[in-house]
This record gives structure tokens, C-alpha cells and sequence, in this order.
């Protein structure tokens, strides 16, 4: 049998993604074919046009791709209907990859398109389970034999569970966090011209942590972009220190001050009897940037395992405030636009 000829050969796809910086979007448009994610495809021989809709990877929303091709099987230009598909993205290679399996050159114009699953009826929990009406006590209590009840319980404390069951409703609305992705998909983003700007506006005051007392929260409401790439300490101490605590997993069943003798990976290790601060872990640099962003000269390191818990006192390094610098370049520079420019690529 004589091999198939491809209308869209492979080799035009891999160029049209040349870049280096898209050659990932093939590998992607594949996972999307061998998931099922196309829904459509349209093939127009005389315009050289291939229509296709895609599925989102991870959201109940439909992309329409349009690709453009050469009498030479080249790919002239395409489209896709998602944030990103004006330059490029893997809704675009998905189609690109399943017509090179699908459109011969003997082919004329072809539809294909998902078969559509049968809708199941959807039924509520108390209809899947109609059982009887459960009744805990023989007759029915009054809101004062439930207010007594609540009352004796009190005694006890919050050891009883009761006691929490029983309380009134919390009179204070929480403030849920805000959900990024929900937000990048919001019409304000959508008609915001500097969506830079929008989203560092958004994304200031999420948690409010004011009616808890048990530490003195940190709370940086005008955080710079360099600010908001450090996580902020677990509390204040007085007016020129702060608290971090660290529970490390991995020594949770281990005496750590045996560990440490060895393992040297940690923020601190045992050198003899002496325990050594390792600079050159990721904690140490979240430490001197909290430090630095709290002005703040002494950070106390607490370091809890069910065997054994200790203290350790690290000072601020006035060196350390270049790296600040760096991460503000790295956030709006690299981060940032990342976020943005794949927002809409799912």
C-alpha cells in the first residue's frame, strides 16, 4: 500500500512553531488530540482552510482555530479565539496536529465533528436517597429546652462539640481570597488598558488579619512588586524583630540534631556540637527579605518536629538588599508578563 500523502506535513508544523519559545505548544497541541479536545474540524481544499474548535484544558469554554495554508502545504498564518491565539498557542498546534493525521491530498472538503454524549438526567441528593425522616429524640425540643441544653454544655467548654453546634451564627462576613484566574477572566481585566496595573491593584489587601491576636500580623497593603514576591513573616517581636516558624516534613519521625550531623541541606546544620546557619538555602533569603521589608534586625527561627523542637537566631545582612532589585525585575519583567500573556492559554 502506497503511503499516505499529507496535505499539512509535520515538517510545516515544527516550522510554523520554530521558535523556541513555542516548540512547547506542539507537545501540548498533542496532549489536547489525545484528549479528546477537538470538537470540530472543517476542511476546505479550495480555500486551503482548516476550521477547527478546540475544548479548554481545563475550563467548560469552546476555542474556534482558523490555519491558512500554502499550495505547498506551508502554513501562511492562523488564528484561535483564546487570549493568546492572535500570535500563538496550543489550540492552534492541536488543529495543525490532527489534520496532518486526517486530510489527505486525495481528500475533498470534510466535516468531522464529536460524537455528543448522552445527557444524564441530573438528580439531587435527596431524590437519590429518599429515606426516612430521621428524628433524634421522641418529641419535638422548643427553641428554650435547646437554649437550657446549650447552656449546661457551656460548662464543659469546646469540648464538647455541641457547644460549637449549638452557638449562634458568626455576625462577620469573611472577605474570600479572590480566585486569580477567575479575575484574569473578568469583563474589568478584559477593559483594563494597563492590565499590569489592574492586576497589582487587585491583587493588594486580600487578607485581613486584624481581629487575630495570638501574633502581631504582618500586613503589606502597598507592597512594591519586589515586596510582593517575598512571603511575609509568621509575626512581629517587639518593635525590631520577627517570628518564622518552619515545620519540616521530612525530619517529622527523625531526631534532627542526629540529621543535621549530615544532612546539610536544611536551613541550619550540626557542625560538632555547634548549629550553622546555611545561607545558601531558600529560607535564608526569605528571612533577610522579610528583614529588610519590615526594616527589622533580627528574625527568631523557630524549627518544630514531633521529637524535638529549638530556636535559632538569624541577623539581618544590610548586603542583602541588591537582591530586592533583582526581584523587581524578575516580577515585572519575567513573571508578571508570563502571567498575563498565557492567562488565557488553557
Amino acid at each position: 500500500m502506497a503511503p499516505t500523502k499529507h496535505v499539512l506535513k509535520l515538517s510545516a508544523i515544527v516550522e510554523f512553531f520554530s521558535d523556541s519559545d513555542e516548540k512547547r505548544l506542539i507537545a501540548r497541541g498533542e496532549n489536547a488530540v489525545e484528549s479528546n479536545h477537538i470538537k470540530s474540524f472543517h476542511f476546505v481544499p479550495e480555500l486551503l482552510l482548516i476550521r477547527g474548535e478546540v475544548h479548554a484544558s481545563m475550563r467548560d469554554r469552546i476555542y474556534n482555530v482558523e490555519v491558512n495554508l500554502f499550495k505547498d502545504g506551508a502554513i501562511k498564518d492562523a488564528s484561535c479565539t483564546c487570549h493568546r491565539g492572535q500570535y500563538l498557542c496550543h489550540h492552534v498546534a492541536a488543529v495543525c496536529l490532527f489534520g496532518h493525521h486526517n486530510i489527505s491530498v486525495t481528500d475533498v472538503e470534510c466535516r468531522w465533528a464529536a460524537k455528543k454524549s448522552k445527557e444524564e438526567e441530573v438528580k439531587i441528593i435527596d431524590v437519590i436517597y429518599m429515606g426516612k425522616g430521621h428524628v433524634s429524640c421522641d418529641t419535638r425540643l422548643t427553641e428554650a429546652e435547646i437554649t437550657n441544653f446549650h447552656t449546661t454544655l457551656q460548662q464543659y467548654g469546646t469540648a464538647v462539640g455541641f457547644t460549637w453546634l449549638l452557638g449562634p451564627e458568626p455576625t462577620t462576613v469573611l472577605n474570600l481570597i479572590t480566585d486569580v484566574e477567575d479575575f484574569i477572566f473578568s469583563e474589568a481585566y478584559f477593559a483594563a488598558g494597563d492590565k499590569q496595573k489592574c492586576f497589582l491593584e487587585k491583587n493588594e489587601g486580600f487578607y485581613n488579619l486584624e481581629n487575630i491576636k495570638a501574633v502581631q500580623w504582618v500586613t503589606l497593603t502597598k507592597a512594591k512588586p519586589s515586596e510582593s514576591l517575598l512571603k511575609k513573616p509568621n509575626g512581629l517581636v517587639g518593635d525590631n524583630a520577627i517570628i518564622e516558624i518552619k515545620c519540616p516534613y521530612k525530619f517529622r519521625e527523625k531526631l534532627m540534631t542526629e540529621e543535621l550531623q549530615t544532612d546539610h541541606s536544611y536551613i541550619v546544620y550540626c557542625d560538632g556540637d555547634e548549629l550553622v546557619l546555611n545561607k545558601n538555602h531558600e529560607y535564608y533569603h526569605q528571612i533577610q527579605g522579610n528583614l529588610t521589608i519590615c526594616d527589622r534586625e533580627l528574625c527568631y527561627l523557630f524549627i518544630w518536629t514531633p521529637p524535638r523542637k529549638f530556636s535559632f537566631e538569624v541577623y539581618r545582612d544590610k548586603d542583602w538588599i541588591v537582591n530586592l532589585k533583582l526581584l523587581e525585575n524578575f516580577y515585572l519583567q519575567e513573571y508578571l508578563s508570563y502571567i498575563i500573556s498565557n492567562a488565557y492559554d488553557v
